[in-house]
């Protein structure tokens, strides 16, 4: 890495960056901001869409460069739904037998995940071609279904003091597109992603905010942007969905506050509008969001840097 901003460890600034779904482009409206004033991170962290971003931004992939592509993304390039129709009828069918006890379940039937992730991987594939080798530092977070720990992908030097439930494992460079699909793969939505004899879903079912992996690895001050806070301003409760959805954000927030309660973090939350993971046409939105709420907060951050 040499020539990097990386050379100038220990790291002075590290980011992390949380899930968000499609929300999380409006990571990218943060960092261009933090990038005009002059903040370059030199070590950063990312769980879910987050991973997406820290990744490419890792790989020294302008910001620029990532608001065009993701003003330009469409469901079509990166979801590739897998809803076998036969096997669904079938569980249908046999469901309230096995409720009555006159069939053994089902569920077995049923896929492990409603879409495939492939077009996703081929994505990023071809972006980490274009931008070969790590210019920065990154951790990205994925799940392990099979031995219920954390996986820390990384570039960065691994990282000292882990709790038993967390795997590190170094990362090659052909093998950064499926670290970031693991780290993308919600539960129930997206397949479990093979890597190395493991089966990996999304990073935020046990970690939302990666920023004490960053104070783990030595930086010395770290900027966490949370999407998560943002969609508790939203008030609209009109439904079940929206209850449920509320409650898991609550949860989310409340582990991630209590994760990060003992480090000088400073967490910005910009209120990325609730969106559907599908509403492509909104990223522009997003990506708007996050630049107004960092141009507001810019003196606070400024502040926290220098302190």
């Amino acid at each position: 890495m040499s020539g990097s901003r990386a050379d100038r460890r220990r790291f002075r600034i590290g980011l992390a960056l949380s899930g968000g779904s499609l929300r999380g482009a409006g990571h990218l409206g943060v960092l261009e901001v933090l990038e005009e004033n002059g903040i370059l991170p030199d070590i950063v962290a990312g769980v879910s869409a987050g991973a997406v971003v820290a990744a490419l931004y890792a790989r020294g992939m302008p910001v620029s460069s990532m608001i065009e592509r993701a003003r330009r993304l469409a469901a079509s390039t990166l979801i590739d739904w897998d809803v076998p129709i036969w096997p669904l009828i079938k569980f249908l069918l046999l469901y309230p037998l096995s409720r009555t006890g006159l069939r053994p379940s089902p569920r077995r039937l049923l896929p492990d995940g409603l879409i495939r992730g492939r077009r996703l991987e081929a994505f990023l594939r071809k972006l980490f071609r274009e931008y070969p080798q790590p210019r920065l530092p990154c951790f990205l977070l994925a799940t392990d279904l099979d031995e219920a720990t954390t996986v820390v992908f990384g570039s960065a030097p691994s990282l000292e003091g882990l709790s038993g439930d967390h795997r590190y494992i170094s990362l090659r460079p052909p093998e950064w597109a499926t670290a970031v699909c693991a780290s993308c793969s919600m539960p129930g939505i997206f397949r479990p992603v093979r890597f190395r004899e493991r089966r990996l879903v999304d990073g935020a079912v046990r970690n939302t905010l990666p920023a004490d992996l960053l104070f783990a690895a030595g930086a010395q001050k770290v900027i966490a942007v949370d999407l998560h806070l943002g969609e508790l301003a939203d008030d609209r409760i009109d439904s079940f969905v929206d209850v449920l959805d509320r409650s898991l954000t609550m949860m989310l927030a409340g582990i991630a506050a209590l994760r990060l309660s003992s480090y000088p973090v400073l967490r910005l939350a910009p209120p990325i509008p609730d969106i559907g993971w599908t509403a492509f046409h909104r990223i522009p939105e997003c990506i708007e969001a996050g630049r107004q709420y960092a141009r507001s907060h810019l003196p606070m951050i400024q502040r926290y840097l220098e302190g």
